[in-house]
């Protein structure tokens, strides 16, 4: 075993899940708790659309959002439509997007509206767990 073999996470190390939203039956993937420091990220394949969180609500550290095709040929080949409220203001996203919430911010709702095409859902964060607060 070499010295930075710990720094290697696959399947068998527990990256699967766990599943967040019942409407996502596809196994996905997230690191946190503190493997990879301060940061935390996962990935969930969005096939259909549903309501992924129905609230405003900030945190203490930024956050990452992406929305981009699965298509490996071109990640740029995105059909969906979501619904994203950032800071108040209503966002639509129709394209392959990078999302970056300053820490304290408020967002949400998110709204998967229409999917065309499946994508990713990738969610990163700067802390070593994952966890919102709703307005002050």
């Amino acid at each position: 075993m070499g010295k930075y073999d710990k720094y290697f996470y696959t399947e068998k190390d527990g990256i699967t899940g766990p599943i967040l939203h019942p409407e996502i039956k596809e196994k996905t993937i997230k690191v946190d708790k503190g493997k990879l420091g301060e940061f935390g990220i996962s990935w969930e394949p969005i096939m259909h659309p549903f309501t992924m969180i129905d609230h405003s609500h900030k945190h203490d550290y930024g956050q990452i959002l992406a929305f981009v095709s699965n298509n490996l040929k071109d990640l740029f080949d995105f059909d969906a439509e979501i619904e994203f409220h950032l800071g108040g203001e209503k966002h639509i996203i129709t394209e392959s997007t990078i999302v970056y919430i300053p820490g304290g911010t408020l967002h949400c709702p998110l709204i998967i509206r229409r999917v065309g095409k499946p994508f990713l859902f990738n969610n990163m964060y700067f802390t070593a767990e994952y966890m919102a607060r709703t307005e002050d």
